[in-house]
C-alpha cells in the first residue's frame, strides 16, 4: 500500500518560507516512498513553480478517503473551504496569522483579510486529526483554540546556498569599506521597517557615517507603508544609505548575506523567521527584538534586545563591532543553534510526526 500525503497551500511563490518547507516536505515523502502532491489557487501560483504544483480546481480528482492532507495555514484563503470539504484524514500545519491591529492603519483590507483568517482558523480544529506548529510560539495559539494531537516541527534552511554562488557584482559593490546593516522581509508593519530605519539613522549619524542600511523583500505588498517607509528615509536625509531591493535571486541574496556585518531585526510579531537563521549560516551577528518567536528562534544565540530604545541599541551595536572577541562568541554560539535546524533533525522529529499518524509510515 503506498502512503499518500497531500500538501494545500494558499499560495506558492520563489523564496517564500512556507512554499519552499511545502516543497522540502514533499521530496521527504516521495524519499520514504509515498505519493506527495501540492495543491495550489491557481491565480497564486508563481509561473516557475507550475511544474511543481498542481491547481487546487483538480484536487476531487487527486484524493481518496484513504489519503491524508496536510493545509498550510497562514491566512484566509479559498484553499480554506476545501480542506473543510475533503473527505479525508487532515493535518493543520500552522505558520501564525499576523495580528490584524498592525494593518488597520494602512490597510482596512488587509486587516480584514488576516482577522478572517483568525476566525476560520478556529473553525477548523474539530476536523483536524493532528496540528503541526513550526514554533511553540505557534503551537501556544492552537492550544488557546482547543486543538489537539499539536506537534512542534521547526523549520529549517531549505534554500541551496551550498549549491550556488553569491552574485559577484553586488558583492564587490558592498566590499566597499562600509559598515553593512541588513534585513530582509516583506514591507509589512509587523515587521518595524521604522524601528530599523531610525535605529539605522541614530548610528549613521551620530557613530558611523560610513555605513548603509539594505532592506530585501517585496515592497509591493502594502504601498502605504512602503510609502510611508520612504518618506521618512527621506526626513533624515538617508536616501544614499538606506536601500529597498524588492524581491532578489538567490545569488543576490547570498551576495548582501555574504557581505553584511549587522543582521538587525526589530519585529514587533513573527511566528519563526527563516532570515534568523539565514544570518546564522552567513556568520552575520543577529541583534533581534526579543518579540513573538525570535526569543525560540535565537535560543541562546545571538543578541537579544528586551528594550526598544534605538539610541541603546545603536550604541549596542557599535560596541559589538568593535568588539572581535565578542563577536567571535556571537558567532560560536549562533553556529551551535544552526545545527537546530539541520536537515538531519528536521527528518527526525518529521519521522516521531509521521509515527503518530501512522506507525507503518516509518517501516519504510
Amino acid at each position: 500500500m503506498t502512503f499518500k500525503i497531500h500538501q494545500l497551500l494558499a499560495s506558492a511563490y520563489p523564496f517564500d518560507a512556507i512554499t519552499q518547507y511545502s516543497l522540502y516536505l514533499k521530496s521527504t515523502l516521495q524519499s520514504k516512498c509515498m505519493e506527495s502532491k501540492i495543491f495550489v489557487p491557481t491565480r497564486n501560483i508563481s509561473d516557475k513553480l507550475k511544474s511543481k504544483v498542481i491547481p487546487l480546481n483538480e484536487i476531487h480528482n487527486n484524493i481518496s478517503t484513504s489519503d491524508t492532507i496536510m493545509y498550510h495555514y497562514s491566512i484566509s484563503s479559498p484553499a480554506t473551504q476545501i480542506y473543510k470539504t475533503l473527505n479525508a484524514k487532515k493535518i493543520l500545519c500552522y505558520h501564525n496569522i499576523t495580528p490584524p491591529e498592525f494593518f488597520l492603519k494602512y490597510s482596512d483590507g488587509f486587516a480584514s483579510n488576516l482577522l478572517e483568517g483568525r476566525n476560520e482558523l478556529a473553525g477548523l480544529k474539530d476536523i483536524t486529526h493532528m496540528a503541526i506548529a513550526d514554533s511553540d510560539f505557534n503551537k501556544s495559539e492552537l492550544e488557546q483554540m482547543d486543538f489537539k494531537n499539536i506537534y512542534t516541527l521547526p523549520l529549517l534552511l531549505t534554500e541551496n546556498f551550498d549549491e550556488n554562488l553569491p552574485d559577484k557584482s553586488i558583492v564587490s559593490k558592498m566590499n566597499d569599506g562600509h559598515t553593512n546593516f541588513l534585513f530582509v522581509g516583506r514591507v509589512v508593519p509587523n515587521k518595524n521597517f521604522e524601528g530599523i530605519i531610525k535605529t539605522f539613522a541614530i548610528y549613521h549619524k551620530t557613530i558611523n557615517s560610513n555605513s548603509r542600511l539594505t532592506l530585501i523583500g517585496d515592497t509591493n505588498v502594502l504601498p502605504s507603508y512602503y510609502n510611508y517607509l520612504l518618506q521618512l528615509i527621506r526626513e533624515y536625509s538617508l536616501q544614499d544609505k538606506v536601500h529597498f531591493t524588492g524581491n532578489v535571486s538567490l545569488n543576490e541574496l547570498m551576495a548582501y548575506y555574504k557581505t553584511a556585518h549587522v543582521f538587525l531585526c526589530l519585529s514587533h510579531h513573527e511566528g519563526f523567521c527563516i532570515p534568523v537563521i539565514e544570518s546564522m549560516r552567513f556568520k552575520i551577528p543577529v541583534f533581534a527584538l526579543s518579540k513573538g518567536a525570535i526569543t525560540e528562534t535565537l535560543g541562546n544565540s545571538g543578541i537579544l534586545i528586551k528594550e526598544e530604545n534605538y539610541h541603546k541599541i545603536s550604541e549596542l551595536i557599535n560596541y559589538v563591532l568593535n568588539s572581535p572577541d565578542i563577536q567571535t562568541q556571537i558567532i560560536k554560539k549562533q553556529t551551535e543553534r544552526l545545527g537546530f535546524f539541520s536537515k538531519e533533525r528536521f527528518d527526525a522529529n518529521l519521522k516521531a510526526v509521521l509515527s503518530f499518524l501512522n506507525p507503518k509510515i516509518v517501516q519504510k
